[in-house]
């Protein structure tokens, strides 16, 4: 036993397994409860709470509005010079006239349409427009007017005699005739005959035929009567338009009702003009028109009128709508409760601020926070893990298959010296959760090295496995660890180790058996450390710290050998095998590995 492990066994240097597991479980379990808190909302709002409870502005307003009062408050002075005011007499005066019915009935009257009516007719009245309108009505008369001119006139033209022919003919029946007669046959063959002068007797006898008719009778005598001829000279004139014209305008009902107008001694009586000068004088003399001349020179008015615009009522009424407002009420309640700071956002952000202070999750985060203890964890990750709670070996990471072996014979061999041969997984055991490679004492063929000769087969006495991660997994640098039943026999070899598949050497996670020890082999060079003193048949959580040029052994967390000679600088796989160097009855033997992990230090 080296002087190291004396002083660790004897002195408790060495944790108990369960407790140290238990503990590197919880640091573990909390980190990643650690990390699920570090990226939960609830820790954003935490910390958000946290810098807002403890922020200047927070504990300024806190401090305020628990000093916060209302007397002594802008509030308060406020309401006291209401009251103040509220008691002036002439203000009082002031509100009973507002409120009043003469009041109100004046400004009714001053925005009516009667006072507007009565303005209008008074500036009416009164602007010489009255009398103006007066006087033009008064000079409308018939006398004088072109209306008796053009009623004379047409008088005139009904009483001419030859007019009177003319629209006698105009439009009658022998007027028509005559036109008839004029483009006939018959007319034209007379005036022919007449113009012609020396007539023989065939026409003689013609012309006397056409005259003989009676139709060339009454139309020749027509054509030579006076009222005919009396047509034709008007025809040529423009009387039958005028008296037309004349007849048609003097006749209208226009034309009558203006004479009639103009005729009219009572017409200005009947006017827009009159009845506004008579509606003017019933308003002048109408109560309303009267009180609203009177009101104005009231005493309560006139008080009305100097405090309507004065500051100090435009003060009282703004304190008044202020201290009556429902913001003034409610801050003035405000102010008077002794209990507004618990009753704000802040105090209940305060309040959740405790509360989540108290929660276990967040305490223990908390814990953590300003602390190295969870540092590992943050920095290291798991790469490689087998807890073996499978019934089966997980041949996903590990091979019953050395990587020498695969790559030379194809086949388990052993060594010079070992009395087990290596079957292909049928001593590798899962029972009760852990990986145990079981030792048997039975015959077993399989090859042997020898170096003059090579490989031989031969015929042990005894069987064993192994198992490698090989081409599943290789790291160079990182940790290794496992806890492993520490059950040596001094007739076998127990080891983890890490190793190529060259075997040109091996870093030993743990040597059981003829020699207890974890170290380094290389060839003929052997960097270890013994550890004799650990109690046998107890677990034991072994670990292995790989970093370039060092190397670093623990037992349940205590160091216990460190190197920094010949370390590997290439990957490495991990191994477990038993191996049998002497004869021995003491088999079976189980060689127990409850779980197995490597950590890498994380990009």
């Amino acid at each position: 036993m080296s002087a190291k492990m004396f002083f660790l066994s004897t002195f408790g240097g060495i944790k108990n397994t369960s407790k140290y597991e238990a503990e590197q479980e919880k640091l573990e379990n909390d980190y990643q409860e650690f990390v699920t808190v570090q990226k939960s909302d609830e820790l954003k709002s935490f910390l958000e709470l946290e810098g807002f409870i403890k922020s200047e502005s927070f504990l300024k307003t806190k401090k305020e509005l628990t000093e916060l009062r209302f007397k002594g408050s802008p509030e308060e002075a406020q309401l006291k010079e209401y009251d103040k005011l509220h008691k002036n007499k002439k203000l009082a005066k002031y509100y009973l006239t507002s409120g009043s019915s003469e009041l109100k009935k004046y400004y009714a009257i001053k925005e009516s349409e009667k006072l507007k009516q009565y303005n209008e007719l008074k500036s009416f009245m009164e602007d010489g427009s009255f009398k103006s309108e007066k006087e033009k009505y008064a000079k409308e008369l018939f006398k004088g007017s072109s209306e008796e001119a053009k009623t004379k006139e047409l008088q005139k033209l009904q009483k001419n005699k030859k007019l009177k022919d003319f629209f006698a003919l105009k439009d009658s029946n022998e007027l028509e005739a005559l036109n008839k007669f004029e483009g006939s046959d018959l007319n034209k063959k007379g005036a022919e005959l007449e113009k012609k002068g020396q007539l023989n007797k065939d026409e003689k006898k013609e012309l006397k035929q056409l005259k003989s008719d009676s139709n060339y009778i009454k139309n020749v005598k027509f054509k030579k009567s006076k009222a005919y001829r009396n047509y034709t000279e008007i025809s040529k004139t423009d009387l039958p338009v005028k008296h037309e014209k004349l007849s048609s305008e003097v006749n209208s009902e226009a034309f009558k009702n203006r004479v009639a107008y103009l005729k009219d001694k009572q017409k200005f009586e009947k006017t827009e003009v009159f009845n506004k000068s008579q509606e003017y004088k019933k308003l002048a003399t109408s109560d309303d028109i009267r009180f609203y001349f009177k009101y104005p020179k009231s005493s309560a008015y006139k008080n009305y009128q100097n405090l309507d615009q004065s500051e100090i009522r435009k003060r009282y009424e703004e304190l008044k709508t202020t201290v009556e407002s429902e913001e003034y009420l409610k801050r003035k309640a405000y102010l008077e409760d002794d209990k507004k700071w618990e009753k704000t956002d802040e105090y209940q952000k305060e309040q959740l601020y405790i509360e989540m202070m108290k929660r276990p999750h967040l305490v223990k985060y908390m814990s953590y926070v300003d602390t190295n203890l969870l540092d590992f964890y943050k920095d290291w990750e798991i790469v490689f893990e087998d807890r073996f709670k499978d019934h089966q070996l997980d041949k996903s990471k590990w091979q019953t298959l050395s990587p020498w072996a695969e790559k030379t014979v194809g086949r388990n061999f052993s060594h010079t010296g070992d009395l087990q041969g290596f079957t292909d997984g049928e001593n590798i055991k899962m029972k009760h959760g852990n990986l145990q490679i079981h030792v048997y004492n039975e015959r077993t063929k399989s090859l042997v090295w020898n170096a003059p000769t090579g490989f031989n087969e031969e015929e042990l006495h005894y069987s064993s496995g192994l198992v490698s991660t090989g081409h599943n997994f290789q790291a160079e640098y990182g940790i290794v660890e496992a806890k492993i039943k520490y059950e040596p026999l001094k007739e076998l070899v127990d080891v983890v180790y890490l190793g190529n598949e060259n075997e040109t050497g091996r870093v030993n996670l743990l040597e059981a058996g003829a020699v207890n020890r974890v170290g380094l082999i290389n060839g003929n060079t052997e960097e270890s450390e013994s550890i004799n003193g650990l109690s046998k048949n107890k677990f034991y959580i072994f670990r292995l710290e790989w970093e370039k040029g060092k190397l670093t052994w623990k037992i349940n967390g205590k160091e216990v050998f460190e190197t920094k000679s010949n370390v590997p600088e290439a990957p490495l796989h991990i191994n477990l095998a038993s191996l049998v160097i002497k004869k021995t009855n003491k088999l079976p033997h189980r060689f127990t590995v409850d779980w197995i992990r490597f950590y890498q230090k994380k990009s």
